[in-house]
């Protein structure tokens, strides 16, 4: 919630010694711009490809969620979520320069999290809390806690023209 894909891709490179991936390194850096959006504008791009860019998201990342294998680690900028919540159960917040109506689903909290639950070759989650020198913390862990909810159907999504 809030942490930058570098600072996951440092935290598997350090702290785990490189005993993991993340989402931004299990394609290429460069595939989304190059796929969704390398002849636009950026405000064209805006225009025409966000929805298709948002959907690929949220189906990798369900689909990441779904076969992945081993515990799982979402980074956190605190502990305590700014919306609510504390690790991976935090409620996603809205930045004081968004308005509350844009926003829609939330990737982790939709897709993932649900997903990671169902995927029985995972068996703990943890919260990653940046604010405390990265120190992980197990939230969740299989057949101790419920399944929070289901995910999302992602293939009900409209794809765009």
């Amino acid at each position: 919630m809030g942490a930058k894909g570098i600072d996951a891709r440092n935290f598997v490179a350090h702290d785990l010694n490189g005993r993991g991936v993340t989402f931004h390194a299990a394609v290429d850096r460069n595939y989304i711009s190059d796929v969704m959006r390398t002849h636009l504008t950026r405000t064209a791009r805006n225009a025409v490809n966000m929805n298709r860019e948002d959907i690929y998201i949220r189906k990798l990342s369900q689909a990441f969620a779904s076969v992945c294998e081993g515990d799982a680690y979402l980074m956190v900028l605190k502990r305590n979520g700014q919306g609510g919540g504390v690790g991976v159960f935090q409620t996603p917040w809205v930045a004081d320069d968004k308005d509350p109506s844009d926003i829609r689903d939330n990737v982790w909290e939709d897709y993932e999290f649900p997903s990671l639950q169902l995927n029985m070759r995972v068996p703990g989650i943890y919260s990653v809390d940046m604010s405390n020198g990265n120190q992980p913390t197990l939230d969740w862990v299989r057949g101790r806690d419920p399944q929070t909810r289901q995910p999302a159907d992602v293939e009900a999504i409209p794809l765009p023209p």
